[in-house]
């Protein structure tokens, strides 16, 4: 519901949120061993065809979980 325009808005741009998440998947298939925790948070996903941007992100290696 948020993705197809909430209140009133104007529709998510998903192709973008998709790359984005497309390529969380292929980091945690590529090193995944070596990743303990992965966020991003927050990401902004803007109206469709202006993109989206992931705004914070922290990747803790192996064995550094604070």
């Amino acid at each position: 519901t948020l993705l197809d325009g909430f209140r009133g808005g104007a529709p998510a741009d998903r192709k973008a949120l998709e790359t984005i998440l497309t390529a969380v998947s292929d980091i945690a298939l590529a090193y995944g061993e070596w990743i303990e925790a992965l966020d991003l948070n927050p990401v902004a996903v803007l109206q469709n065809g202006q993109g989206a941007c992931v705004l914070d992100a922290l990747i803790v290696p192996v064995g550094q979980r604070r």
